[in-house]
C-alpha cells in the first residue's frame, strides 16, 4: 500500500495515471507513477517521493530483499532517470542504492545490508534535470516495487511455545516460518 507520496517537478503529464501514486502498486504491468524531479526550480523547492508498505515487514533473507521496476526499462535514446532507494527500520531511514531506468528491463535489486528487516520502502527521484536536455520530462518512472521475503509472524513472552528451562521461568519460545517470495521473471 502507499502510505505516502509527492510530487516533484516535472514539464510533461500526458497520461493521468502517471500522477496516481498506487499506479505502482502490484507486479510489474505498464502502469506507473512519475515521481518528477527533485531539488528547487525557479524558487520552489521539490520533492518527487514514493512510500510504499507491504502486508508484512521486508525481511533481510539471502540475496537481494527489494526490487524497484522502472517502466523505460533501459531504452536507447532515452535519457537516465533514477531514484535513490531507502529503508525504514526502527524510525530512521536508510539508503540501500539507487534504481535506474538504464537497468535490464528496469529490473534494480536491493539488499537490505546491516537492517535485519524493514517496515517501508522509500524512492526519491534523484534524476538531474540535465539528463533531459530540451525534452519534457516527468522523473524516474516507478512500475512496482517488490520484496523477497515477508515475515508475518506473531510474538508474545507469555504465549505459546516450549519452555526452554525446567523450572523457576516463565520464559518460552517459539518457532515461526517465513515465506520466501519467488521474483517475477523478466
Amino acid at each position: 500500500q502507499v502510505t505516502g507520496s509527492t510530487l516533484g517537478y516535472r514539464t510533461a503529464v500526458d497520461n493521468p495515471f502517471r500522477i496516481v501514486p498506487e499506479s505502482a502498486l502490484g507486479a510489474p504491468d505498464g502502469e506507473f507513477f512519475s515521481l518528477g524531479l527533485t531539488g528547487t526550480f525557479g524558487e520552489t523547492p521539490y520533492e518527487g517521493s514514493l512510500v510504499v508498505a507491504f502486508d508484512g515487514m521486508v525481511w533481510n533473507g539471502p540475496g537481494d530483499d527489494v526490487s524497484v521496476h522502472e517502466t523505460t526499462g533501459g531504452r536507447s535514446g532515452y535519457p537516465e532517470e533514477t531514484a535513490e532507494v531507502l529503508a525504514l527500520h526502527d524510525g530512521d531511514w536508510t539508503s540501500i542504492g539507487i534504481a535506474t531506468s538504464k537497468a535490464a528491463s528496469g529490473a534494480n535489486y536491493f539488499d537490505l545490508g546491516d537492517l535485519p528487516y524493514a517496515e517501508r520502502i522509500k524512492l526519491v527521484d534523484t534524476t538531474p534535470v540535465e539528463n533531459y536536455g530540451t525534452r519534457t520530462f516527468d522523473g524516474f518512472d516507478v512500475n512496482a516495487v517488490d520484496a523477497s521475503v515477508l515475515y508475518f509472524g506473531e510474538e508474545t513472552g507469555w504465549g505459546a511455545g516450549d519452555r526452554f528451562v525446567e523450572k523457576g521461568s516463565w520464559g518460552m519460545y517459539f518457532t515461526y516460518d517465513y515465506r520466501p517470495c519467488e521474483w517475477p521473471s523478466s
